[in-house]
């Protein structure tokens, strides 16, 4: 059950990074009300590491169950520090996470960058060994969850540099944003595959 509910909550902290923008914009539009610099800050990096954990919970129960412990207590104790930091540095100097760059845009410093670096190779390394057992497997619906989930993991690296160097360009921003979409539908096929998804693709029915 535990499972089910990190799967879903790291299909949720994906789109997290511009959780900022989007409520935002939200409340300039309903409450003529625009972020401060520590709310959108907030929003902006305080759930990656939640997301980068709840993942890699996932990952351990999934792939190796018997060593999860030695695969999830690390990346805890990592998770925990940098979320500490960034609180930490929210409240006494939010320019060590980002730096003011305009409405609606702040460009991320080395704090903020390292630990996205960090999430990305978890990410490629991690997500490869997911998806290439999912592929290698016996079974045609476990193969095609794979596909779906490995495209996944390109779609969240190419985000991720994209978010990356997007301040400022309006039109990245659009591309990295639609990508992020396309993300959330992936990762969900990659381990929920609807019943008329799955008989289209091979004929079988699904047992989620």
């Amino acid at each position: 059950m535990l499972n089910f509910i990190s799967v879903g909550l790291t299909l949720i902290f994906i789109s997290s990074p511009w959780w900022s923008l989007a409520f935002s914009f939200l409340t300039i539009i309903l409450f003529n009300y625009a972020f401060d610099p520590v709310l959108y800050l907030f929003f902006m990096s305080a759930f990656i590491a939640p997301g980068l954990f709840c993942w890699i919970y996932s990952f351990g129960i999934l792939v190796y169950p018997k060593t999860k412990i030695r695969i999830i207590i690390p990346y805890f104790i990592i998770c925990l520090i940098y979320e500490s930091l960034l609180i930490f540095f929210l409240f006494t100097n939010p320019d060590i996470i980002a730096v003011y760059e305009g409405k609606f845009s702040y460009r991320r410093t080395w704090f903020n960058i390292a630990f996205l670096v960090f999430v990305i190779a978890t990410t490629i390394i991690t997500g490869g060994i997911f998806a290439i057992k999912s592929i290698s497997s016996e079974n045609s619906i476990v193969r095609w969850k794979g596909i779906f989930f490995s495209n996944a993991i390109i779609s969240f690296v190419l985000a991720s540099v994209l978010d990356v160097f997007s301040v400022g360009n309006s039109v990245l921003q659009i591309i990295t944003k639609i990508i992020f979409i396309a993300i959330g539908i992936e990762y969900c096929l990659g381990f929920f595959l609807p019943n008329r998804l799955t008989i289209a693709l091979t004929g079988e029915k699904s047992l989620d």
